[in-house]
């Protein structure tokens, strides 16, 4: 936690900078992502083909904006929304020991959860006078959980006096990385590609909530890795 700490004071600390150095240029811009998206657990994976992780796909879509602090430097945030979750597919060989619930045995399961993202990055990038530059980004991110709805062979999944909702934690922080590339297209106006990943540095799941998870059940990590596409427009 301590670790944690640390990197929050160093990237808020320089968020705290930026006027001075404003000048160098705000950016402002929006993109959209196809990603995959998981949430690992070690109960789960040692289920095997009981309880198999079926890969999902789903988009992020937001907006962002920076301070350059240099021509190669900057610090960038922004909203997010991501649609996340995992499905499941059970093979029928044999109940889960009390891991999960037995109505699962032999089904398909579909789990989605929204978030609202506020990532806080450092940025760097090469050339930006050159026709295509270098990216990379690298922070701490903050996720709130806005909507939680799952389904068994697509039909609504109902729980004992709670919801899905209640399940999963309602933010969580997490670290972003992200690589690519930028096309200059225009004045000031550039194209931004990059494969971007994210991760919950802690557990997703609520443990808090009676009745539903065991109490030595593992931490459950929520992950994302997608390609990033958008615009951006350079404010000098």
């Amino acid at each position: 936690m301590f670790k944690i700490k640390q990197i929050l004071f160093v990237f808020f600390a320089l968020l705290m900078s930026v006027p001075a150095f404003s000048q160098a240029g705000l950016e402002v811009g929006a993109f959209v992502m196809p990603q995959s998206v998981w949430v690992f657990n070690k109960d789960d994976s040692d289920q095997g083909a009981r309880l198999d992780y079926v890969p999902k796909y789903s988009f992020a879509y937001g907006a962002k904006v920076g301070f350059n602090f240099s021509d190669a430097i900057g610090l960038q945030t922004g909203l997010i929304i991501s649609k996340q979750g995992q499905d499941y597919d059970s093979d029928g060989s044999g109940a889960f020991g009390g891991i999960l619930p037995s109505s699962w045995v032999g089904t398909d399961r579909t789990m989605d959860l929204t978030y609202l993202k506020i990532p806080l990055l450092l940025k760097f990038n090469s050339n930006p006078d050159a026709g295509t530059a270098f990216l990379f980004t690298f922070g701490p991110q903050l996720a709130f959980l806005t909507n939680a709805e799952s389904s068994v062979d697509d039909v609504a999944e109902s729980f004992n006096g709670y919801t899905l909702e209640d399940l999963y934690e309602g933010n969580y922080l997490g670290l972003v990385m992200s690589i690519g590339a930028r096309f200059s297209i225009g004045e000031s106006l550039y194209l931004n590609t990059s494969f971007r990943f994210d991760g919950s540095l802690g557990d997703v799941e609520n443990k808090d909530q009676n009745g539903h998870w065991l109490t030595d059940r593992p931490e459950g990590r929520a992950v994302t890795g997608g390609f990033e596409v958008g615009l951006s427009y350079n404010i000098n």
